[in-house]
Parts: structure tokens; sequence; C-alpha cells
């Protein structure tokens, strides 16, 4: 992960979001445009890591389907 630890923390701060309020889809989110090209800079298996390490930083246990359907709403502010 080659992000510094601020954008890097923006990052977490808007995956805690997505774990703890669990929206149906984000296209209603307010995302600016740095966080979600920090966000997309991140391969699968970094944002993956981010979503596990942000799940223990909100203490929340999330199964590994919670996990990848996480991951598949953020990646959709890639596209």
């Amino acid at each position: 992960m080659d992000l510094p630890f601020y954008k890097l923390a923006l990052v977490r701060n808007l995956i805690s979001k997505v774990i703890e309020e669990n929206p149906e889809d984000l296209k209603d989110w307010e995302i600016s445009n740095d966080v979600r090209e920090d966000l997309c800079s991140l391969t699968d298996e970094e944002l993956i890591e981010s979503i596990r390490e942000t799940e223990y930083i909100v203490n929340k246990t999330l199964s590994e389907e919670e996990i990848m359907k996480i991951k598949d709403k953020l990646s959709t502010l890639c596209h």
C-alpha cells in the first residue's frame, strides 16, 4: 500500500462509514475526488486488507461474504 498515512486514513474513514451504515449503494454519498482516487488506487487485495483492518478498528466482526459485499460496493466508485 503506497498511500501516505493521511490519505489512507481518509479511505479508512469511508470504509468505516460503509461498515457502520451498510448502505444499499453509495451513489448518493458525497465522496471527494481525492478520496475516490485514493480508494481506486488500491488493488482488490489492498482494499480487502483495509476493510479487515477497519473492521477491527470499528470493533465489528464481518463475515467473508460481508467483506466482499463492502469491497464490491466500494469498487463501484471506481467505474
